[in-house]
């Protein structure tokens, strides 16, 4: 292990390897010397040493780092030579005859992508994003402030937090910048040179404490609704008793399996996000360094947990819509008076509230009487001039198999009544209590010999097809 010494070049603290800082004490006096006299020498070797001290920080700043030779060849590199400085130093040719061990120009930098722990308002990406497309990082910060408010760019700035690594090095931050002279900024711990503030920094700080607080105040106002909603819906349900049909929609969509699954999933899709701005929002007010990187990966897991358990469930839902299902009951009219059958509604009990929710296939589900019905209108056939007079209702639905799709289809409820010549039908067709909801569909097919003529109420007129 080399030999250490801590020096201080421009008021910061340095630990510097002996060969390295015998490296860099010779070039000192060696642009000491290039200065000579001349007015102003002292305060541009004094910038020289500030500069050079800016260039070390990234390495300085980690624990147990010690600037190597290496380091000092590339920020003599960037630099220059002390020749670059007066005319008290011989030219390069001459310089590397006479001293081998000068720098020799560097070789092409291929460019990588790295954060920018130094210049970093949350993760450093925006920062190196900036370096490697040579854009004000401003520009990439505001963007994803933006898409995070609305959910969108949280999640890529997550995964780009976890795969993109910090530019520590010398080496990495040249990568970063693809060779370029980085622009190396005041924002490194502990230091004291003052080139004063960048305005638009400045700017993006006040709003990103405004944003803090906004995101901190929403999305915890979010995350208590998101709990009360899964893990306290009784109580919420005595508070906003309009909310009742949403705790019994849940027990004709789905299983229990499959709702359990699917609530856990959509909490954790839900909720993971609302996590990650009020985190957010507590880093733009706290600025706290540590736990961001753990906390992201850790969270990205978890909603991608979330998002495996809902396409889960998705996918289980979908199989019990596999198979159909059809049910045919044939009624046969007792005879009755005449050369004409009536055709009315029975009075239908239930009267709809507004919160009424209706499906792609002519169902709808409400609450009447503390009771959830699901209901759907029953199709009606007319067919004259028939071998025989009856009528057949015939009752479909799906099913996760061929069984299980025949007892959804006998969940059905219909009911008729036959007094003399006037037949009374329901208007609607219900799903008996416990049934689940699978696409039930019905229809009535009514077969009238010739001669028989059938006659219906208005409101029924207009659902007949002939």
């Amino acid at each position: 292990m080399k030999k250490t010494i801590h020096i201080n070049l421009s008021g910061i603290a340095f630990r510097i390897e002996e060969d390295a800082f015998n490296r860099l004490q010779k070039y000192l006096k060696d642009v000491e010397a290039a200065l000579g006299t001349e007015n102003g020498a002292k305060e541009t070797l004094q910038d020289i040493e500030s500069r050079i001290a800016e260039i070390f920080m990234p390495v300085a700043s980690q624990p147990d780092a010690s600037v190597t030779l290496k380091d000092v060849e590339d920020v003599i590199r960037i630099i220059g030579v002390p020749s670059d400085f007066g005319t008290g130093e011989p030219d390069n040719d001459s310089q590397s005859k006479e001293n081998p061990s000068a720098p020799q120009p560097a070789p092409p930098i291929s460019k990588r992508l790295f954060r920018d722990p130094y210049n970093r308002v949350l993760g450093g990406v925006c920062s190196g994003l900036g370096a490697y497309f040579k854009i004000e990082p401003l520009i990439f910060r505001l963007i994803f402030l933006i898409g995070s408010i609305w959910g969108i760019f949280l999640i890529p700035y997550i995964i780009l937090w976890i795969v993109m690594p910090k530019a520590l090095t010398m080496e990495q931050r040249r990568q970063m910048f693809g060779g370029d002279q980085p622009p190396y900024k005041t924002n490194y711990p502990n230091s004291q040179i003052n080139i004063g503030k960048d305005a638009g920094n400045a700017f993006l700080r006040a709003l990103g404490i405004i944003t803090g607080v906004l995101l901190v105040i929403a999305t915890f106002a979010a995350m208590v609704t998101l709990t009360m909603l899964i893990f306290f819906s009784p109580l919420v349900i005595d508070v906003f008793p309009n909310l009742y049909w949403m705790q019994q929609l849940n027990d004709i969509l789905l299983i229990p399996q499959q709702s359990f699954i699917l609530l856990i999933g959509s909490a954790l899709l839900a909720g993971i996000p609302l996590l990650m701005l009020f985190y957010l929002g507590l880093h733009l007010l706290f600025k706290f360094q540590k736990g961001g990187k753990t906390i992201g990966a850790l969270g990205l897991i978890f909603w991608l947990l979330g998002l495996g358990m809902v396409i889960y469930a998705t996918v289980t839902i979908a199989r019990d819509f596999k198979e159909t299902a059809r049910v045919e009951e044939v009624i046969t009219p007792k005879p009755f008076s005449g050369d004409t059958l009536y055709l009315e509604t029975n009075e239908w009990p239930y009267r709809h509230t507004h919160n009424t929710l209706e499906y792609g296939n002519h169902l709808k589900s409400y609450i009447s009487n503390g009771r959830l019905f699901t209901e759907g209108n029953p199709t009606i056939y007319l067919k004259k001039d028939a071998d025989r007079m009856a009528i057949t209702l015939t009752r479909e639905a799906r099913g996760h198999n061929t069984d299980e799709a025949e007892k959804n289809a006998n969940d059905i409820e219909f009911f008729w009544l036959q007094s003399d010549s006037v037949i009374q039908i329901d208007p609607c067709f219900t799903l008996r209590m416990g049934s689940k909801i699978r696409n039930q569909e019905m229809s009535i097919t009514i077969e009238m010999p010739k001669g028989k003529y059938l006659k219906a109420e208005p409101t029924l007129q207009n659902k007949i097809r002939w």
